[in-house]
């Protein structure tokens, strides 16, 4: 698998790649790999990751700097899927999946729908509903942990194994 966002301004670099990645996976990562770099700041403004899914391996790249890309592509056994704007799509701009067999045949076609729309309009029913769970607990822990184990892996210059983490545990530890 590999995801590629870039984009002009966004506060935390690679979740998008992360969730998908995860949600394609069924689970988070064993373990991470990551490198970055910046041109003009002390923070990392690019950056590169291997993900480790126990054998099956997830890459990333996303950014501050650079063109603005939002691609996904899936590559497996017999053949691949790619998604070309996959995390933003520009408003009336359709994504378009492509989907390429290894026996050379290809099927293409457009999603039209606009997802942060959809996520909004199906946060919003959600969020007006009494008694409900709360949703995608689980997934944004792990993607959460990723992250942490991303950040950890750029400070050492190491692969770093991904602990699981609870979010509530994440916001104490930061007030510590």
């Amino acid at each position: 698998m590999h995801a590629r966002f870039h984009f002009v301004m966004d506060r935390s670099p690679g979740c998008y790649a992360i969730d998908i990645m995860n949600m394609v996976m069924g689970r988070g990562p064993v373990s991470v790999y990551a490198k970055g770099t910046s041109p003009t700041d002390t923070v990392e403004t690019t950056v590169a990751a291997i993900l480790d899914y126990d054998g099956v391996i997830g890459t990333l790249n996303c950014g501050f700097e650079g063109p603005r890309t939002n691609m996904f592509q899936s590559i497996g056994t017999k053949g691949q899927i790619t998604l070309d704007k996959a995390f933003d799509p520009d408003p009336g701009d359709a994504a378009r999946v492509t989907v390429s067999l290894r026996d050379g045949s290809t099927e293409v076609f457009d999603i039209n729908e606009n997802p942060v729309t959809v996520e909004t309009e199906w946060f919003s029913t959600w969020a007006r509903s009494a008694g409900q769970e709360v949703v995608h607990q689980e997934l944004t822990e792990q993607n959460l942990a990723v992250r942490l184990a991303i950040h950890e892996s750029l400070a050492a210059g190491l692969p770093r194994n991904v602990e699981p983490v609870h979010a509530v545990e994440h916001h104490l530890l930061q007030e510590q």
